[in-house]
């Protein structure tokens, strides 16, 4: 099995669509990350020293794993992209090729 196996498995299984940091109401949290649904996926907010370092570590934190879901689109969209790149370098071209060049364009923006 490989890490795309498992990127596919857990979209499948986990909590569709994007998320941010402010779900469905709107407002942005620090430490919050939200399903378009407004379903918590998580808080980083849980451990606090007191310090600043500590504070900012958790913020972004929360930024990076909003960014899951169109990070796994990319990585899936790669691995589509390198299949085809294996087909290109046979020059087996089809319609497929450019199919995945749209897919991972589209999941880049």
């Amino acid at each position: 099995m490989t890490i795309f196996d498992d990127i596919k498995r857990d979209r499948e299984a986990g909590t569709p669509g994007d998320w941010d940091k402010s779900g469905s109401h709107r407002m942005e949290t620090e430490f919050g990350v939200y399903a378009d649904s407004g379903r918590s996926i998580c808080s980083t907010g849980g451990y606090y020293d007191g310090l600043d370092q500590t504070h900012g570590q958790n913020v972004s934190n929360a930024r990076r794993i909003a960014r899951v879901p169109q990070l796994e689109a990319i990585a899936l969209a790669a691995e589509e992209l390198a299949e085809v790149a294996e087909r290109l370098a046979n020059h087996n071209y089809d319609e497929a090729v450019f199919d995945a060049i749209q897919k991972l364009w589209e999941a880049c923006k």
